[in-house]
């Protein structure tokens, strides 16, 4: 008899299908739900979300904390509530805490995918082991002004190259390694600097750079922004 190796992909579909078939309208809608994580050490402030977290009205925390006190939440998640459905654990990516990385500028200027993708997997494992499981980045921005003080959080002007390496970043975040898995990553095209440009063809730009790193390096969530600028400016 030939065995043939498990289809863990249909697995995991019949246990999504599963859980959705369980789950009431008011646990789907807390599913959304993203909350600030309590200041560490306030009772008063924590119960309230506990208390939520037991309604199955909460399917995430923003923020940061001691690690001990998200390890915690993990566990009322999962041990403690009805469905069992581990956290979210969100925030946005710093640029490390053992080793600074260098800005999105000076990375760009590297044009090495490599190089950016090694940086974010560093990034992604200091983040998992804080308790991290979500990062809001990378955040792509483009600008061409040399005199804004976002210049250094830019990726420059070129939407070819911000896209290389946004798809790196994004592999970085969410790599898979002997060492440990990576975070969930969410690209984001919705810095001020977008807004700012007052270009008509800023909607082709920033669509055209997603699809691109979704073709190349899908990642987990998409932030584009405030569209409707765009057009706006497009009809002006």
């Amino acid at each position: 008899m030939v065995r043939h190796p498990p289809d863990h992909a249909a697995e995991r579909e019949r246990f999504v299908e599963d859980l959705l078939a369980i789950m009431s309208v008011a646990e789907k809608a807390g599913q959304l739900v993203l909350l600030p994580i309590p200041e560490a050490g306030g009772d008063s402030e924590g119960a309230p979300l506990r208390a939520e977290m037991l309604q199955g009205r909460v399917g995430g925390l923003l923020g940061s904390g001691p690690a001990d006190q998200l390890a915690a939440l993990q566990r009322l998640a999962v041990e403690e509530t009805r469905l069992g459905i581990p956290l979210l654990m969100a925030n946005v990516p710093g640029r490390g805490t053992s080793v600074t990385m260098p800005a999105p500028l000076a990375l760009a200027a590297t044009w090495s995918p490599h190089i950016v993708e090694s940086a974010a997997e560093i990034v992604a494992g200091e983040a998992r082991a804080h308790g991290m499981n979500w990062l809001m980045g990378p955040q792509v921005a483009l600008t061409s002004d040399t005199e804004t003080e976002e210049l250094a959080e830019s990726w420059g002007t070129s939407v070819h190259l911000a896209r290389a390496l946004a798809a790196a970043t994004v592999r970085g975040l969410q790599f898979d390694g002997q060492d440990g898995d990576g975070v969930l990553a969410c690209l984001r095209t919705d810095a001020p600097g977008w807004i700012e440009r007052r270009d008509p063809d800023i909607l082709t730009d920033k669509l055209r750079l997603v699809a691109g790193v979704l073709r190349e390096s899908p990642p987990a969530s998409i932030a584009l922004g405030l569209l409707a600028q765009g057009v706006r400016d497009r009809e002006e």
